[in-house]
């Protein structure tokens, strides 16, 4: 059994063998929020893996941040709809931050959080008729903004 669903301007395709696996899996990506429930920010998809423990979430570019819940088999995640503003809450359910390529960086005030500036030009190529894929597994957040501007480059230029 076969699903897509569009999902914070990511196309996810999701396969199951039975229909509860396939339910389970969809329940859990249409209960996220679309846009950050603290500022309406757009959201972007976090990992991190402070002192080796995994930690998947969301993020806005305002640094409002939610971890998912991992069920006992450590194979599904849960939305826990519990958000926080990172900059003031720093302890090691949240992780660590500060290297995260959404913090702020001292060196560039201006520039918006890569996690905004991903969604920006996903939804500017969207307007312009393409689709994006999903980032892959090991590529940077910044490879795959780099990947997206060189898309929408080619669709302004048809």
């Amino acid at each position: 059994m076969k699903a897509t669903l569009l999902i914070n301007g990511i196309e996810l395709v999701i396969e199951a063998d039975k229909p509860k696996e396939l339910i389970r899996e969809i329940s859990f990506w249409q209960s996220l929020p679309q846009a950050c429930p603290l500022c309406s920010e757009p959201l972007a998809f976090t990992y991190r893996t402070p002192q080796d423990f995994e930690y998947y979430g969301m993020i806005c570019g305002n640094l409002h941040a939610c971890n998912f819940g991992q069920n006992k088999d450590a194979r599904s995640l849960f939305y826990k709809n519990d958000w926080k503003d990172v900059r003031e809450f720093q302890n090691a359910e949240l992780g660590d931050y500060s290297a995260h390529p959404n913090a702020p960086r001292p060196d560039s005030p201006q520039q918006a959080p890569i996690a905004t500036r991903i969604l920006n030009v996903t939804k500017a190529i969207k307007e312009l008729g393409g689709r994006t894929e999903a980032i892959s597994a090991g590529e940077t957040e910044q490879d795959y903004f780099e990947s997206l501007v060189g898309q929408w480059n080619n669709l302004k230029g048809k």
